[in-house]
């Protein structure tokens, strides 16, 4: 007679049934003075995940966003020097460009309100920086063909504005050393990349 499967069959709920109480033992702290202590809350699956979740480490894209937040940063500071540094140019060849065709107190304040009046975003606005850039230019020029000379500490703005009028007027590409200017030697390498990639399969 087989009697190995019934008996499995009672092994198996004997198992099950001391498991549970076993459970139920465990989840009640024991008996202290006769009296039972109160039962610790048991946290269940659900109250587990409900539970909220600690901030995960800093990943490594996490320090890829920082550092491209860095860069913006960056850029954005590097544009606020360069509109700072065109303002000042604008102020200073206006006033050579006043004293060379004498030019008052109010043309001068006309000339400066008419080309960067006042809240005009030179960071922001490429319009704004461009038709200031423009206006500096031919100030720069005008300078050289009027015979401007520069008064004590001014021989910076002058090297400049001849620089200018050597590649505006003069069509002249490298200067007396035979150097690129740096405007000609950015155009040359951006075309010098462009005819190579070009010429790639």
């Amino acid at each position: 007679m087989d009697t190995t499967t019934p008996s499995r069959i009672d092994r198996i709920k004997r198992r099950q049934a001391a498991a549970q109480a076993g459970s139920q033992r465990a989840a009640e702290t024991p008996v202290t003075d006769g009296k039972k202590a109160p039962r610790k809350e048991v946290a269940s699956k659900e109250s587990t995940q409900a539970a909220p979740l600690r901030p995960a480490a800093t990943s490594k894209d996490d320090h890829v966003g920082v550092a491209d937040t860095d860069s913006l940063d960056m850029i954005s500071h590097i544009d606020v020097l360069g509109a700072e540094e065109l303002r000042s140019d604008f102020v200073e060849y206006l006033e050579a460009i006043a004293s060379v065709h004498s030019y008052g107190e109010t043309d001068r304040k006309f000339i400066s309100d008419y080309f960067m009046p006042a809240g005009i975003d030179l960071v922001g606005d490429p319009i704004a920086r461009r038709n200031l850039k423009d206006r500096i230019r031919g100030w720069q020029v005008d300078l050289i063909t009027f015979g401007w000379v520069p008064p004590q500490g001014k021989e910076r703005l002058e090297h400049r504005a001849r620089t200018t009028f050597r590649q505006e007027v003069m069509g002249m590409e490298v200067d007396e050393n035979g150097i690129p200017y740096p405007g000609v030697a950015a155009k040359q390498f951006i075309q010098a990349a462009k005819r190579s990639s070009a010429a790639k399969p």
